[in-house]
């Protein structure tokens, strides 16, 4: 008796007394998992349809894992998916839920299955990053910003010292109140401290008209703040 090099499978030999149940039933059993798995492995076509905004992917063969369709319709955020009638969840090749567009009418889609999670071949999601940490070109842009949240400041700045008007002149470090005359302002007009090149607007306060005195916490030493007012 020998066995084949790859899946140990039995092979009788001329001499060899055969037993079938013991020792060539077992080959076909083994070879029944070894092809299931191929199968499984493998890469289905399927047919998708789109009902209201349920995305309806039905497979050839539904063992496999990895599917490939064309769509018939385009892709919108809020649109959900169920696969051979299992609702699933879609996410990108990075685990977020996929953005909008993601695919669109006449595009061929591949995805992998996983219980019943679908993941997107090719499909980045969006991710959250905070607007410092995005490096802002700021050639031809009149800005000095070298990250998106400082290009949103200095925008920030320059409208408001373009619409604003300042109040005061420089407070300095330890300044805890600024008062201040002036009948042409209205209640609705915001007031800002501009300290450290970026405008703080005060919360629960409403500016006046005539006499006002405004109270905020000290300023740190050695810095000088001036008081805005923007209608």
């Amino acid at each position: 008796m020998q066995y084949t090099s790859n899946f140990n499978f039995m092979v009788a030999e001329g001499t060899d007394t055969v037993n079938l149940l013991t020792q060539c039933y077992p080959n076909f059993t083994s070879l029944d998992s070894i092809l299931q798995a191929i199968k499984e492995s493998g890469v289905t076509t399927a047919v998708s349809t789109k009902v209201g905004t349920v995305h309806n992917i039905v497979r050839t063969d539904a063992d496999c894992a990895v599917i490939r369709w064309v769509n018939t319709a385009n892709y919108a955020t809020g649109d959900t998916f169920a696969v051979d009638g299992v609702t699933v969840t879609a996410t990108s090749m990075d685990g977020q839920s996929l953005p909008a567009g993601a695919f669109v009418i006449n595009q061929s889609s591949m995805a992998i299955l996983n219980g019943t999670v679908l993941t997107f071949v090719g499909v980045a999601g969006i991710s959250s990053v905070a607007a410092q940490d995005v490096t802002y070109d700021n050639s031809g842009s009149g800005l000095t910003a070298a990250d998106v949240q400082a290009a949103i400041d200095e925008v920030v700045v320059g409208v408001n010292k373009a619409t604003g008007k300042e109040l005061t002149a420089s407070l300095l470090a330890g300044a805890t109140s600024v008062t201040f005359t002036d009948a042409a302002i209205t209640a609705t007009a915001k007031l800002l401290l501009f300290f450290e090149d970026v405008f703080i607007p005060f919360t629960g306060v409403t500016p006046g008209t005539g006499t006002v005195t405004y109270t905020f916490d000290a300023l740190a030493a050695n810095a000088t703040a001036t008081l805005w007012i923007v209608d």
